[in-house]
């Protein structure tokens, strides 16, 4: 791995936090109120009453697979499929640490957590074995809260093989989400970071991410569903980007959720154009513009405002374990 790389990806993990704490008081704002009063700077208290720069359970959950990967990653890599249940097991419990004791957050209080990871998280906590705590109904198991926490695989797996970022995203993702759509999620959105980590365009990182996902729908054995599939469809076509802002949404579902980052990052020039005019948006604001952020810090890295970063709460924390991270 080079400097280079873990630059782009020390300012994407920048980027996603920002990108969180930005949206966390504009969450489930509608976007015709936004449009009269847009966010135009990262602000404090708004829908869960917290101080300015209070990053959310997107970013919490985002640190424990990045800590989990840099204690665990680089011996175990090789061999994740043997291993998978027990590290599952492993990153389950960091999940289980922040979600019981505050861990990971920014003041030590959890106050926004999705009812399909709280209810897979309460299931293993009492007992449940890791491999059967997530959901697999597709009516409450296609949230986007597998999803978010993703970001770090792409760069711990950068060396390796469509494929195994495709099984190690969702080994992550079933821990609480054990849906197609959902692990087919990830990896479009692992692949297009993948992609841009390696200084790709925009639209050679959107190329890649559609034939990774053409690569994975042919070897799966039909495993991913027509339905899934279907639902694809517009991510699978190079002139995504140019659908018109009202024929994005912008709600909580796994593939709303992709479809607003993405197409965020794609229409804009800039860090701050891509975070703002992905929280305007409105609905899962943290979310989307987490994602956004994640892919706008990595192609953008030296265009993140200062006034932003500043303001992030628990600094300490981020940067004790961006220190652990594998150059």
């Amino acid at each position: 791995m080079s400097n280079n790389h873990f630059s782009k990806f020390e300012s994407a993990v920048w980027g996603f936090i920002i990108g969180d704490a930005m949206g966390v008081p504009f969450e489930f704002s509608m976007r015709e109120e936004l449009s009269k009063y847009p966010v135009t700077d990262m602000v404090g208290f708004g829908t869960h009453f917290q101080p300015v720069g209070t990053w959310s359970d997107d970013t919490s959950m985002m640190l424990c697979a990045l800590e989990y990967l840099c204690e665990e990653g680089e011996q175990t890599k090789d061999y994740w499929v043997f291993k998978s249940l027990l590290q599952q097991k492993k990153l389950a419990t960091k999940f289980l640490n922040w979600y019981k004791n505050g861990a990971y957050t920014a003041s030590g209080e959890v106050f926004d957590i999705g009812i399909t990871t709280q209810t897979a998280l309460e299931a293993f906590s009492k007992g449940v074995k890791v491999s059967e705590c997530g959901e697999r109904n597709v009516s409450v198991g296609c949230g986007n809260g597998a999803l978010m926490r993703t970001l770090p695989i792409a760069y711990f797996f950068r060396e390796d093989k469509v494929s195994l970022r495709n099984l190690i995203g969702t080994r992550v993702g079933k821990i609480t989400h054990r849906t197609i759509l959902t692990s087919v999620c990830i990896s479009f959105y692992n692949e297009f970071f993948f992609s841009l980590l390696n200084g790709d365009t925009k639209l050679d990182a959107l190329k890649h991410a559609q034939s990774a996902i053409a690569y994975i729908i042919r070897h799966t054995d039909g495993l991913i569903d027509d339905e899934s599939i279907k639902l694809l469809t517009r991510m699978m076509q190079m002139n995504f980007g140019l659908l018109k802002s009202d024929e994005i949404k912008s709600g909580g579902y796994v593939i709303e959720t992709l479809e607003a980052a993405i197409w965020s990052f794609l229409n804009t020039n800039s860090f701050s154009e891509a975070v703002l005019l992905a929280i305007n948006l409105g609905g899962d604001t943290d979310t989307i513009g987490a994602l956004t952020g994640g892919l706008a810090g990595c192609y953008y890295q030296n265009d993140i405002p200062d006034k932003w970063k500043n303001k992030i709460q628990n600094k300490v924390l981020i940067e004790s374990i961006l220190a652990k991270v594998p150059r």
